[in-house]
């Protein structure tokens, strides 16, 4: 150090020793190491910038950086690396670029983007807030806003997409299509066009291309061949198992379930339930499912012994449950015919399961005259329409002479 600032004799008299000139000597190194002259100490310590001067850092490691003072002027590093020798950029307003070739084309069209990893939004020239982490990912990608790419090769294809979130390896890979979110492994691979879609898990989606608005939560491919195909289809909910099969699906008019489904609380619809297999009620066995429920209209088929009487009304309705059938019919006479009349067993909406087991209520009205209770009975191949309890069978001239008018009404219940 140049010049001289000590005499040999110390304030308390003692005299200085060589240890002590050397202390005082690299006190002023030190000082003078910090004043306002273009002095940047460059080693892997702390970096010491004046507080006035702008100072250019050209390809140096930096362990550890710092600025000390207020800086009045500006700090500027040419080609920075991280500690590693990692590339160090900007990329655009306000942006942080990280690897080689990360946000590397990034203009004043490009602002608030952060790329970490070689090749990262390499190609971006317009778009804002974008997040890509990982090789490749989005690297093709030239104008976009509001995506984020986590993984390698995450959107690597994608060229303008907006508001897409990719999060693993080869997700969205080539989609341009926007507002679609894939988490794992090569979710919504092969998107290209479909908008709206949500893929959660390994695979999930990877065969959709342009469909849009999907949902799919599981392994679910978008393709299991002779099962479900929904490839180019929108608006499915789809929950897989980890095989990839589809358990439970909704085709935007109605919900798919395969295997048994148990409710714990109420179960409420506003719509139709439609139980192919049957409805099991107070258990799980056989002798607990009801497995056909059904109504509806008949013909019934009324002869005589002798001739066959004609009708000017015949409704019959019909109500199964089950193995249950219960029948109604209200038949206005138009002729009389003659000869006992009988209903055909083959007319039934169903076959009766035994002979006799046909038991039911009637009722015979004379027009304007008088009405007579009666009963049905089943015999192999017909009903026999019994009058009272002195069992006259209905005829066309029992218990009144039948005319034009006349009236017969039927209600009875057998098993099929």
């Amino acid at each position: 150090m140049a010049g001289t600032f000590y005499n040999n004799t110390k304030v308390d008299g003692e005299f200085w020793t060589e240890t002590d000139v050397e202390l005082v000597e690299d006190g002023f190194d030190r000082l003078e190491a910090m004043m306002p002259t273009n002095i940047v100490n460059e080693t892997a310590g702390a970096v010491f910038i004046s507080t006035t001067d702008t100072q250019t850092l050209t390809n140096k490691t930096l362990t550890s950086p710092t600025i000390t003072g207020t800086v009045g002027g500006s700090v500027e590093f040419a080609n920075p690396v991280t500690a590693d020798g990692i590339p160090i950029g900007t990329g655009g307003a306000g942006g942080i670029a990280i690897g080689t070739d990360a946000l590397s084309s990034a203009g004043a069209l490009a602002y608030s983007n952060i790329a970490i990893g070689t090749n990262s939004l390499d190609s971006l020239t317009t778009g804002d807030e974008n997040v890509v982490i990982g090789v490749n990912a989005a690297a093709v990608m030239t104008y976009s806003g509001g995506c984020v790419a986590v993984g390698h090769n995450a959107m690597q294809h994608a060229t303008v997409p907006n508001g897409d979130v990719a999060i693993g390896y080869r997700c969205l890979r080539s989609s341009d299509g926007d507002h679609n979110t894939a988490v794992g492994y090569i979710s919504l691979l092969a998107n290209t066009t479909g908008t709206y879609n949500t893929a959660i898990g390994a695979n999930a989606g990877s065969d959709i291309t342009a469909g849009s608005k999907n949902t799919i939560l599981g392994c679910f491919t978008g393709n299991v061949v002779g099962v479900l195909d929904i490839r180019t289809s929108d608006n499915y909910i789809v929950l897989s198992d980890g095989d990839g099969n589809p358990e439970m699906y909704w085709d935007g008019s109605a919900w798919t379930a395969k295997g048994a489904l148990t409710v714990e609380g109420n179960l409420t619809s506003t719509g139709t339930g439609t139980f192919s297999g049957g409805l099991q009620l107070g258990g799980a066995t056989a002798a607990n499912n009801l497995d056909d429920y059904e109504d509806g209209t008949w013909t019934p088929v009324i002869n005589g012994s002798s001739s066959n009487p004609t009708f000017s009304t015949a409704i019959a309705s019909y109500t199964k449950v089950g193995r249950q059938v219960t029948c109604d019919i209200q038949m206005i006479f138009s002729t009389a015919g003659s000869g006992t009349y009988l209903l055909l067993n083959s007319s039934l909406p169903f076959t009766p399961s035994l002979l006799g087991a046909v038991i039911g209520t009637a009722g015979v009205f004379d027009d304007g005259t008088a009405w007579y209770a009666a009963s049905t009975y089943n015999d192999a191949t017909q009903q026999l329409i019994v009058i009272g309890s002195a069992g006259t069978t209905f005829s066309s001239t029992s218990p009144f002479t039948v005319v034009s008018g006349d009236a017969l009404h039927m209600s009875f219940t057998y098993f099929v």
